[in-house]
């Protein structure tokens, strides 16, 4: 299981090193079958990925009036330092699954959809990832 955070801890957590964010939600079912992926990818590449459940932060439900939970912490990522190239896949924010790397509280690479295992070692192995 991925350690669950809030966007409030990227700062302190991306500060001089480099994090993978897999934001997801239980509702998702691409999310579901993503999980496991993701997980043999940690083992693989001895990586450490965070998980950021964007139901508690944007509203699936339709409930709220403003589609926001938690405006503050989804506002901490869509107003977060990021490359053009992130940008473009930023403005699908809130589709799921997403896989954040940020660094420095700065997003410098992303990926939107489900990948399967050879694809996410392709995207992994591009931005510099190894096994």
């Amino acid at each position: 299981a991925f350690e669950e955070i809030s966007p409030r801890d990227l700062k302190e957590l991306s500060k001089d090193k480099k994090i993978l964010v897999f934001l997801g939600r239980s509702t998702c079912r691409y999310c579901a079958y993503y999980a496991p992926v993701l997980t043999q990818a940690e083992k693989d590449y001895h990586l450490e990925i965070k998980y950021i459940d964007i139901s508690k932060l944007l509203d699936y439900q339709g409930i709220t009036e403003d589609g926001f939970i938690d405006k503050e912490a989804s506002d901490i990522l869509t107003n977060m330092k990021m490359t053009d190239e992130v940008k473009s896949i930023m403005a699908d924010y809130g589709a799921t699954p997403m896989l954040l790397e940020i660094e420095n509280n700065k997003m410098i690479n992303a990926s939107v959809g489900y990948l399967e295992q050879a694809a996410l070692y392709e995207y992994l192995d591009s931005i510099g990832y190894s096994k």
